[in-house]
């Protein structure tokens, strides 16, 4: 009986100390995650510095908990290459962009440490991964949805105008012309069998996913 007892409270305490692992990952700093010289296709970032907590808020802002695994990492990739290198695009007071860990807290409440988690093993599963243009990584905008497909960029080479007809049959409309990712189309693909990266790359035919190691 005190072994069982005693075992019942190992248990408590491991699964009490569950939250306090995923707040130490979420503020990893970001070296681990981001490439930090620059080599042969290699990042040109300023935010190096910044903690693995920025990353963690930006997903998590994003963060839809229908999403399957597939799509949690295409978002990861998608977001840690934008914000690697483009970070001024990316307004940190803004909490439809990015949310502290306590705002994680109060919005996730009982799911806390399920979604963080979840957001953490994404981005450890996919931390050498970028999605790159001719060899080098670029920005990428991501919207919710498309009105059935996307519109060829002015600003951006790497976006062409892609089918995606999924959007069309979502209860969430759109009318507005929308060049880059849809989250929507994103969760469809990833629905359907398709991989991250197959899922990127449906929105990303000129693009590659590449592996670039720190």
């Amino acid at each position: 009986m005190k072994i069982k007892i005693a075992g019942l409270i190992l248990i408590f305490i491991i699964m009490g100390m569950v939250p306090l692992f995923a707040i130490q990952s979420c503020n990893s700093d970001l070296k681990s995650i981001l490439p930090a010289k620059k080599a042969e296709n290699a990042i040109e970032t300023t935010s190096i510095n910044n903690t693995g907590q920025t990353l963690c808020g930006l997903i998590a802002a994003q963060y839809n908990e229908d999403w399957n695994d597939e799509t949690l990492s295409a978002v990861s990739i998608l977001i840690k290459t934008n914000y690697a290198v483009q970070p001024d695009k990316y307004n940190l007071k803004d909490n439809s962009v990015y949310i502290t860990e306590q705002e994680m807290k109060n919005k996730w409440k009982d799911h806390y440490a399920d979604y963080t988690t979840r957001i953490i093993n994404s981005i450890s599963e996919t931390k050498n991964l970028y999605i790159c243009y001719e060899g080098t990584p670029v920005y990428t905008p991501l919207f919710l949805i498309s009105k059935g497909y996307t519109e060829k960029s002015e600003t951006y080479a790497h976006l062409i105008s892609v089918a995606s007809p999924w959007d069309q049959f979502s209860s969430v409309k759109s009318t507005e012309e929308m060049s880059g990712v849809s989250l929507n189309g994103l969760q469809f693909l990833t629905n359907s069998g398709e991989d991250s990266k197959s899922a990127l790359l449906w929105y990303l035919p000129l693009c590659e996913i590449q592996t670039i190691q720190k």
